[in-house]
């Protein structure tokens, strides 16, 4: 669904958003398309401007990337990915996957990985199948730099029995 403007806590372009709106409109920005005054989709954005939290619109249209996360066969841990300064919004998962959740290994510096908790738990996204999409919540990963992706849960791997390409959607931050 795309939103209009004024949908954001009716501010428009540029105008100041007040702490207490600040997460609401986070979840709405990172994953919501907002229209400008011509009808063109764009992507918004918050930007520290003049000491103040500001609505941008992006003037690039959707501003989704991707990037691989590759489980070598016979294990479940891909390598590191760098996410730089953007969060993850979605993942596309391969044709070919052993049955298993999702789970992530996490790090700022790229070198010290441990399992990602989110609301007190493992995260885990079990409902990762073969060619599935998978929405992810803009928030869980917004203070990891790095990401390693988990077939299966901390405790419980699940190797997978050919190598397997894990397409990583993310969003500017």
């Amino acid at each position: 669904m795309v939103k209009t403007r004024e949908d954001f806590f009716h501010t428009k372009k540029g105008m100041p958003i007040g702490k207490d709106q600040l997460y609401g409109l986070i979840v709405d920005l990172l994953g919501a398309a907002v229209l400008d005054e011509g009808g063109n989709e764009q992507v918004g954005s918050l930007q520290l401007l003049d000491g103040q939290l500001r609505v941008v619109a992006s003037q690039n249209g959707s501003s989704a990337n991707s990037v691989v996360a590759t489980i070598a066969i016979n294990t479940a841990l891909s390598a590191a990915v760098d996410l730089g300064s953007r969060t993850l919004v979605g993942i596309s998962m391969p044709a070919g996957w052993d049955a298993a959740s999702i789970t992530f290994d996490v790090s700022n510096d790229g070198i010290n990985f441990g399992p990602m908790f989110f609301g007190g738990s493992e995260y885990t996204l079990s409902e990762a199948a073969a060619s599935r999409r998978i929405t992810v919540d803009p928030l869980s990963l917004l203070a990891w730099r790095y990401v390693k992706v988990r077939s299966g849960i901390s405790g419980t791997t699940v190797n997978q029995t050919a190598a397997r390409t894990i397409t990583l959607w993310t969003k500017p931050v």
